[in-house]
Formats: C-alpha cells, structure tokens, sequence
C-alpha cells in the first residue's frame, strides 16, 4: 500500500514539473519561424533580447554547442516560436512555447494598433514577451530532490506525510494595496483601482479580490497598455482613461473587440 502512495505522490509532484515556460532554464529559437523569416522585422533578435533580460538561456536550434546537462536530456529546454494570428487593420502575432515532444506548453499573444508591420510586429511582440515570467528552474530542482527524498523515504518504509504537505504549490494573492482604494462600477459590480508604481495601476474584483486587468502607461496620456488576466491564458489590449470612466477593449468570442466601461 505504501508503495502505491508513494508512486502517487512521485506522479503528482512530477506532473508539476515543466507546465510552465518559467520551469525551463533554456529556450530554443529556431533560424526563422512559422511566419517569418530569419530577419523579418527584427522579430529573431528582439525575442531573444527579451528571452536574456527574464535570465533564459537562448539555445540556436540546430547547434553542436550545449550545455552537458541539455546534450544529456532535451527535454531541459524549451522552444519558442512566432506566429502570425490574422487581424485586420491591426498587427497580431503570439508566441509559442513547445516542449521536447512538441506539445504546446503555453503561447501569449501580443497586438498592436500601429500599422507598420516592422514597428507593429515588434510592438506586438513585446506586449506578448510582457506576459512570460522570468526563468525559475530553481523550482525544479527543489522539486526534484523532494522526489528523491520520497523515494529515499520508501526504502526506509518511513514516509512523512506531513513534510510531503510542505511542497503544495501555494496559492497566489493579488498584491495589497498600499495607497487608498478607488472603486469603479460596472454591471452592478464593484471594482479597485489600485495603484502599483511607475504610474502602473491593477483592476481587482471588489468581491473576489482577483486582478482583473493590469495597466502599463503608454506614450500617450490616458492611454495605456492592458494586461488582461484570463482564462485560459492573459492576452494585451488597449485601455484608457476618459473622465472618470476606465475603458477596457476585451476580447469576445468571435475573435473581435468590445470596450467596457467602470464607472466611478
């Protein structure tokens, strides 16, 4: 019965590893992508600049020269691809992360209102990688000594529950306000402007204490650069500030744009 448990548990905390881009230490980019060439647009040097500032570790797909770790096991890394979604009058394109067996791990998809397609695409490449959290695998490897140290335990026939408890992903909480809360209104519904720094300000439920949207300021006054935090995956969008109404263009099921408004 014991060994059943433990196997459990080695499969549970196992499944954890790797479901994120963050889990991986390297990141594959491929010569050219789906949608573009080599040097289109700048797209290949500006996602492995933003790959870099997170702390990844830019692998060239194809090269002789890795790290031992990798050579030995593949599955270390992760790829990265860039694709085009279609949009009109808009540039739009998301970038994929796949794992050693080619599955989808997680794509973030980047758009922008400028109608160049060099400073579009880039633009909307940037709103995407905005969205990819720095590299973590120092997680992994605390995960995988827990595994080592359950395995350990089953020899000894000596399992503690308790210490097995300890390694529950946490939960995670919006950040607490440090300013006083403004309360915005829509369809009945309370929401908290809440200021963070460098003029960045969050959208939380009033009842659910959940982030609904993050805002980054853009060139333009009253106009910012949305994060809107989403099931299955966040995606950017445009917002702006118009009297006392905060603005928000989401997303709708036909793949179109619909503004909401909070209302003080």
């Amino acid at each position: 019965m014991k060994n059943i448990i433990t196997a459990f548990f080695v499969l549970t905390l196992s499944s954890l590893q790797a479901q994120n881009v963050s889990d991986f230490k390297y990141v594959i980019v491929p010569q050219k992508f789906t949608d573009f060439e080599k040097n289109d647009f700048k797209l290949n040097v500006r996602l492995r600049t933003y790959l870099k500032r997170k702390n990844y570790e830019v692998i060239n797909e194809g090269s002789t020269e890795k790290p031992i770790e990798l050579q030995n096991n593949s599955c270390l890394a992760t790829k990265a691809d860039i694709q085009k979604i279609k949009s009109t009058f808009k540039n739009k394109l998301k970038v994929v992360f796949t794992d050693c067996n080619n599955k989808t791990i997680t794509e973030y998809e980047g758009i922008s209102q400028i109608k160049d397609f060099e400073k579009g695409y880039q633009e909307a490449l940037e709103f995407a990688m905005n969205q990819v959290h720095a590299q973590n695998a120092s997680n992994q490897l605390s995960i995988q000594k827990k595994e080592s140290m359950i395995l350990d335990s089953d020899k000894k026939k000596n399992i503690d529950f308790k210490e097995i408890k300890k390694f529950e992903e946490p939960s995670i909480n919006p950040p607490q306000p440090t300013t006083e809360k403004l309360v915005y209104q829509s369809n009945g519904n309370d929401f908290y402007q809440i200021f963070t720094k460098d003029n960045q300000f969050l959208l939380v439920d009033s009842k659910s204490n959940k982030i609904i949207a993050t805002f980054f300021p853009s060139s333009i006054n009253q106009i910012y650069h949305v994060e809107v935090h989403a099931e299955p995956a966040n995606y950017q969008t445009i917002g702006y500030l118009n009297g006392n109404n905060i603005i928000i263009e989401y997303k709708t099921s036909d793949k179109s744009w619909s503004p909401t408004t909070y209302s003080k």
